[in-house]
């Protein structure tokens, strides 16, 4: 078992592929809450988003405590700075993500996401890192972008996105590969000699932005009477149901960008996500029609499938030549 171990914890190929295994089970579960199918109430998207990151609070003020002792958290200020506002951007960008996913079916909708956060990734680490493209990879962002634009496209009434909510799905997609990106800068100001050390600084810094989020939620005008509004227990057991796969998820990912040190390269498999994403919403429409409806037959169906695979090819090739 201890092989096993570690052996998992050193190739972060598997721990992509896990942590976007439990992503895509958090977005199909998230599509359920906001959308209110189980609860027959749904979760506003601002309270949503504001408890995804309030509870970031009970994980950063009990580490800022240990660390009196422990000393494993770097206090360095411009790591600091860096890993607060990676997680403040990652939360903020969740917001119109979760207010999309109350209209659309999320196998559409995380289409547009996990193209546009690939892409992004590339954008900003093209302009800002020194990283350079070649032709393979222009082809690569050209298929990203091709099959976010066929996932979003109408086949049957209310079946498509419209400007609007593709717009949002694409400003929460580049909010998080910013975040991502600020993320691994930050694992490398950490400064310490293994890679749990920095993943853990990093991480306990990222969810101070976390709690810096959800502050701003509370404090932005109109929002603070959505937030107080009463959720009711059902909601909290479905949310609280979503943030497990979607917290390990999450550590999984960032992990593996302390391995590797590299958002690109993590963020080149969000495309398999897209993939989960179809599966599942196949299997929850199957077993819980009542609670789920993905539309997958006939043209939509091979749409949908195309889109992916569209995705995952442009995620391929950016692996391949990365």
């Amino acid at each position: 078992m201890t092989e096993f171990t570690n052996f998992f914890l050193r190739n972060w190929i598997l721990i992509v592929i896990l942590g976007n295994f439990l992503g895509a089970l958090s977005s199909v579960l998230s599509k359920i809450i906001v959308s209110g199918s189980a609860s027959r109430k749904p979760i506003e998207p601002a309270p949503y988003a504001f408890y995804s990151g309030f509870f970031g609070i009970v994980f950063f003020l009990p580490a800022l405590i240990l660390n009196i002792w422990l000393n494993f958290i770097s206090l360095s200020p411009q790591s600091a700075y860096i890993g607060i506002i990676a997680g403040t951007i990652w939360i903020l960008s969740l917001r119109p993500l979760y207010h999309v996913l109350t209209r659309h079916e999320a196998s559409r909708v995380m289409t547009i996401y996990v193209a546009t956060v690939s892409f992004f990734t590339f954008i900003v680490t093209y302009s800002f890192l020194g990283e350079r493209l070649g032709g393979i990879q222009l082809f690569a962002v050209a298929l990203l972008i091709f099959g976010g634009v066929l996932a979003s496209m109408r086949q049957y009434k209310n079946g498509g996105l419209g400007l609007k909510d593709i717009g949002l799905t694409v400003l929460s997609g580049s909010g998080i590969g910013l975040g991502l990106v600020l993320l691994g800068i930050s694992y490398g100001l950490q400064g310490f000699s293994t890679n749990w050390q920095n993943f853990l600084s990093g991480f306990v810094w990222l969810t101070g932005g976390y709690f810096l989020a959800a502050v701003i939620f509370y404090l932005w005008p109109g929002q603070r009477k959505i937030i107080n509004g009463r959720i009711g227990k059902l909601n909290w057991k479905l949310f609280f149901s979503e943030k497990v796969p979607g917290t390990l998820g999450s550590i999984f990912i960032k992990y593996a960008i302390s391995l590797t040190r590299s958002a690109t390269l993590v963020n080149a498999f969000e495309g398999i996500k897209q993939f989960f994403v179809l599966i599942l919403a196949g299997i929850f429409s199957f077993f819980y029609p009542g609670v789920y409806k993905e539309e997958l037959e006939g043209v939509v169906l091979w749409q949908k499938i195309i889109a992916a695979a569209l995705v995952f090819s442009g995620i391929y090739l950016l692996i391949r030549n990365s």
